[in-house]
């Protein structure tokens, strides 16, 4: 580059208002793709003590300057020659070893007469302005974080003109563009005020602005842009009067206080919740203190402890003791060393005890509390107190029924609305022989012992609904197998709403009770040598028999057999050997006649039969065949005895319309039989007809 070219560049440059003292020139070119220093001017010595050909030694220049910026200058070579114009800044090593912040601004020219590239420069040192500038900066953001960390807008307010200045906080905390004339009057202050604010806002206003005025500090809501409500304290102070005395200038601070009004509101809303729920809770809400001291009392407590403990939340929280001087004298003790455990545990405290209340009474209470201990050693339970006298009521009722349920000589079942079996008592193990775990998710029907049909359980079933229990006898099968006899009771029990939650049978084993009964029903109707009918039996049973037989028109026949020479056997024999007689003589009488006819002893060696027939042959035939049966020996012992029989037979309803008269009839037909001579058969219509002839 010629010297001339060098000057016109320098010239260029001052023509541009840069002096040669400020700022230091210099011309590089592009080698291999790199700039390449050639020249620089003078000055550069005294502005970095460094001398011109040291500068444009190559490398030399990139050496000095900070490592950190390093990157900075490769990629602003890169950028030059890509752009062909760049200014960056970069820190460089002076000769006295400190290092200045400098702004280097380069050009990329091609030459016209060989199209070679050349790169002008110039730079300056810019450390004072850069420490100028981070100066301001730091004070910007200094003031910056202060109005954004406080939020207030500050106003100024000139009472004789009426204007106030407002600072760009104020436009903002309302949504408003600050505009040029950042000033407002007193009347559009007055718009910008909730209605419901106003009026108290300009009395304290006007009393902060008298002579003798005070601070101001009053807050109101301002409207915002968006049509909500900015809560604003407004604090301020008169700084200016004049020569009368008169305020003429007020300035102050606006902060939005919305959130913690917000917050206050939440508060009060909390309170109130709180409030309604202690009020509300079934029992007493609280905090207790002990002081290292020993003193105890309660900071807070809901108002139910008047109905826990007969005192005011006030008067518990001067002294513990007027809650504890309530609490029964047996329970004292319990109460205070179950307190003194927890604190020494720090586990929650739980405890059961009795309070003695006037116009209440005995009532019991529980408590649950847990225990915080603070550094300065007080100790604090956080907690509730609860009522539970009704409670406790209960549980001995439910303590009673278990007893009961367990100790009952009656079994009982529970079972769910599916007849699910989901509880025993053990008298039902007893009675069964099914264990609890055996019984439970079964239905009763597992129990069931096949003598009753299924309309038995339709009808049991039906009952249950129509009137909500079942009364009755069953027949159930043990666990072993036995059969055994239930006097049994099953109820619905209804829920509130009256719907069947479940079903509960009682009952109890009256097997020997039925049995007892079916023994006492065979002596009062069975003969108990022979187990034949007697004649109570007989006589029911033939007048069902002549009821039915008048219905359908069929004939019944009575039969009434004596035995000839019974007494000789019994005199000789014995009575033992007429025992055994009178008893092989009612095997063959039942073996000799249907299932559905009947055969009775009615004393002595006389016997009943009741038959039913539709023709005249079928019982004389039988009567024949029972006649040549009964004259078959008998062997008792040792002893071979034969044995006749005088027979009377009468007939329904052809001799009689009533079963004593038809029983008298056939006495009087074997009475006849009697006097004919042994083994005979007499009807009584014959007798009847034989005694019509003699009167002929």
């Amino acid at each position: 580059m010629t010297r001339d070219h060098r000057a016109r560049i320098v010239i260029g440059y001052q023509a541009e208002g840069m002096s040669s003292s400020e700022a230091v020139l210099y011309t590089m070119y592009v080698r291999n793709g790199e700039p390449v220093a050639d020249w620089v001017s003078e000055n550069i010595t005294r502005i970095t003590g460094y001398q011109p050909y040291e500068v444009i030694q190559p490398g030399w220049w990139s050496a000095r300057i900070h490592a950190e910026d390093t990157a900075v200058e490769t990629q602003a070579n890169e950028a030059l020659l890509d752009m062909g114009f760049l200014t960056y800044e970069y820190r460089f090593r002076f000769a006295d070893g400190g290092y200045h912040w400098l702004r280097d601004e380069m050009r990329v020219v091609k030459n016209s007469q060989d199209g070679s590239l050349q790169i002008f420069g110039v730079w300056r040192d810019i450390t004072h302005e850069r420490a100028m500038r981070e100066k301001l900066m730091a004070q910007e953001e200094r003031l910056r974080f202060t109005l954004q960390a406080t939020g207030d807008g500050m106003w100024d307010w000139y009472l004789q003109e009426n204007v106030i200045y407002w600072s760009d906080t104020n436009f903002e905390l309302l949504g408003l563009p600050v505009p040029k004339d950042p000033t407002i009057s007193f009347e559009q202050w007055r718009t910008f005020v909730h209605p419901d604010d106003l009026a108290a806002a300009e009395a304290q206003i006007n009393d902060a602005t008298r002579i003798d005025g005070d601070k101001l500090d009053v807050e109101f809501r301002l409207r915002h842009s968006e049509g909500h409500w900015v809560w604003i304290e407004c604090r301020g102070q008169v700084i200016e009067w004049d020569e009368n005395g008169r305020p003429i200038r007020m300035l102050g601070l606006h902060t939005d206080v919305s959130e913690r009004k917000s917050w206050d509101e939440a508060l009060k809303a909390r309170e109130r919740l709180l409030t309604q729920f202690t009020r509300h809770v079934p029992g007493m809400l609280y905090q207790f203190v002990q002081e290292p001291d020993g003193r105890m009392y309660f900071p807070f407590a809901s108002e139910r402890i008047r109905d826990i403990y007969g005192i005011t939340p006030e008067e518990a929280k001067q002294d513990a003791w007027n809650a504890a001087q309530n609490i029964h004298p047996d329970d004292v003790d319990g109460a205070h060393a179950s307190i003194m455990a927890s604190a020494e545990s720090m586990e929650i405290w739980r405890h059961e005890f009795r309070v003695n209340l006037p116009h209440k009474g005995e009532r019991w209470l529980r408590g649950e509390a847990r225990p915080e201990r603070s550094a300065n050693g007080v100790l604090t339970w956080h907690g509730y107190i609860m009522d539970i006298t009704n409670e406790k009521a209960v549980e001995r009722e439910l303590k009673l029924a278990s007893s009961v349920f367990k100790n009952t000589h009656e079994g009982i079942m529970i079972t769910d609305t599916n007849a699910v079996i989901i509880e025993v008592n053990p008298t039902f193990t007893s009675i069964t022989g099914y264990s609890r775990n055996e019984a439970l998710g079964q239905k009763p029907t597992f129990l069931k012992s096949g003598r009753h049909d299924h309309s038995f359980y339709v009808d049991m079933w039906e009952a249950l609904q129509e009137h909500g229990f079942w009364q009755g006898e069953i027949w159930n099968k043990k666990k072993n197998g036995t059969i055994y006899c239930e006097r049994k009771t099953i109820s619905a029990i209804l829920d509130d709403e009256g719907q069947v939650t479940q079903y509960v049978g009682l009952f109890s084993d009256i097997t020997q009770l039925k049995q007892q009964q079916q023994r006492l029903e065979q002596l009062a109707h069975y003969d108990s040598l022979t187990n034949l009918p007697n004649r109570t039996l007989f006589q029911d049973r033939l007048y069902i028999a002549m009821e039915a037989a008048r219905r359908s028109g069929a004939q019944i026949t009575l039969v009434y057999i004596d035995l000839d020479d019974f007494k000789p056997v019994n005199d000789t024999l014995g009575h033992a050997a007429g025992d055994r007689l009178l008893e092989v003589i009612a095997k063959r009488l039942s073996e000799s006649v249907r299932k559905s006819d009947t055969v009775a002893r009615i004393g002595g060696d006389e016997f009943l039969l009741l038959l039913s027939h539709e023709s005249v042959t079928g019982y004389r035939m039988l009567l024949k065949r029972l006649q040549k049966s009964l004259c078959e020996p008998i062997q008792i012992e040792a002893h071979e005895v034969t044995i006749s029989s005088s027979i009377g037979v009468a007939h329904f309803p052809q001799d009689a319309e009533n079963g004593e008269t038809l029983l008298r009839c056939a006495d009087q037909a074997m009475y006849a039989a009697k006097q004919q001579g042994k083994n005979k058969v007499v009807e009584y219509r014959d007798i009847t007809h034989a005694g019509h002839e003699t009167e002929q």
